[in-house]
């Protein structure tokens, strides 16, 4: 009723901080709440009621099954007269409405994320992103790429200065990976590398979080200083080994939309010869 969403608005949301929300996306808001229907899914029998946080999305589906991104969610305990429901608050800076349910998903949706919640990430989600890079695929197994994981905020605002241009998604991330490799290893260690990194991007994609890849390798400072070199002092990389990349990392703090694949530039591609 409008009186119980009213008094949820007032007593729940903003106490908790999730005005942001409204201060982004404005007052307009759209209820959903069920009283008494059992919304039945694989794992759980619950009752919701949902918030959206803008017009323009429509309600999610509330009998699909509770994926880690939803899992994520905030939500609280209210009794309504004799029922009890569970609200879930979405908060879309770090759910993915997306269910990717195979890799075509994954890479129509997976854009490059250059503003950041400061929400850390999960221990368990980083190790596996760095597992996804260590067994990446590398010519002839050589495996010449090392990684260097910047947490410390501090860190990550020095690192910000390695170049004049392009470096914005290091302001706000909580956690950088620098990729590095050793030439001596490897002549193409830079596909090598490339693909570790794009790797990091496409688990973190899976796990509903954003990255963006910070070129550094053949970047100059504003001072005409090599960026490698200044990425290498900072973070004491050996003098033979050399800096490709950064990949920020972190919860969405703003939102693209997917690919549209209608635009897709297919002369591009050449069958059976140029």
């Amino acid at each position: 009723s409008e009186n119980w969403s009213s008094k949820v608005f007032t007593n729940l949301i903003q106490p908790t901080g999730m005005n942001s929300i409204y201060r982004r996306w404005g007052t307009m808001v759209e209820w959903l709440f069920a009283k008494t229907e059992t919304i039945q899914n694989k794992s759980k029998n619950c009752v919701f009621a949902f918030f959206c946080p803008r017009l323009s999305l429509t309600f999610y589906n509330l009998c699909c099954t509770l994926t880690k991104q939803i899992i994520q969610a905030f939500f609280v305990l209210y009794s309504v007269c004799t029922n009890f429901a569970i609200v879930i608050i979405i908060d879309t800076k770090i759910i993915n409405f997306t269910d990717m349910n195979n890799f075509q998903d994954l890479v129509v949706n997976r854009r490059s994320i250059r503003k950041y919640t400061d929400q850390e990430l999960n221990g368990d989600n980083v190790k596996k992103i760095l597992e996804s890079a260590l067994i990446s695929p590398s010519s002839k197994s050589k495996m010449p790429w090392e990684f260097v994981v910047v947490e410390d905020k501090n860190v990550l605002i020095q690192l910000k200065e390695c170049k004049q241009f392009g470096t914005k998604p290091l302001e706000s991330c909580p956690l950088a990976v620098v990729i590095c490799a050793d030439p001596t290893v490897s002549d193409v260690w830079i596909e090598d590398a490339s693909v570790a990194a794009f790797m990091i991007q496409l688990q973190a994609a899976d796990f509903g979080l954003g990255s963006c890849w910070v070129q550094v390798r053949d970047r100059f400072m504003e001072n005409g200083d090599p960026s490698e070199e200044y990425v290498r002092n900072i973070l004491n990389i050996p003098d033979h080994i050399r800096v490709l990349c950064i990949v920020t990392l972190g919860y969405k703090d703003e939102d693209r939309k997917p690919y549209d694949l209608s635009k897709n530039k297919w002369e591009k591609i050449h069958i059976g010869q140029w």
